[in-house]
């Protein structure tokens, strides 16, 4: 007799305020979950329009690069401009390397590199080109 009435009291409240309890603790989970992620998603944006960015700041620094490289070349030739590092602006850097793949043609590579300001990654871009001596 004692333990229905016991099991009575039980039944009239605790349980109730317990479910709410465990209720409320999956709720907050939820939500909490929500922030982070949507948070996560928000930086991640950023870091890939920023990378986005780098990219094609690099491929005109590529450019103006070969241009650089070519009249390195036909003004000082192959020995003075086989090799070329250049701080492009405070967050790119340049370099070229020119090698001679055989009597008419050489090999340029261009690399231009920027820390990621969000992160610190290092981005790259890499071009190559081969070049035909006239």
């Amino acid at each position: 007799m004692a333990f229905i009435s016991s099991f009575k009291s039980l039944k009239d409240g605790s349980f109730k305020s317990g479910f709410a309890s465990l209720y409320a603790l999956v709720i907050a989970l939820s939500i909490s979950l929500v922030v982070i992620s949507s948070l996560h998603i928000s930086f991640q944006r950023k870091e890939d329009a920023l990378a986005l960015h780098i990219h094609s700041q690099s491929l005109l620094y590529i450019s103006s690069l070969k241009d650089m490289a070519l009249l390195c070349l036909r003004k000082h030739g192959l020995e003075k401009c086989a090799t070329q590092s250049l701080d492009l602006s405070p967050h790119f850097k340049g370099s070229y390397f020119v090698n001679r793949l055989d009597d008419k043609s050489l090999l340029l590579d261009i690399v231009v590199e920027s820390k990621s300001p969000l992160s610190t990654h290092n981005l790259r871009a890499i071009k190559r080109f081969i070049l035909k001596e006239d």
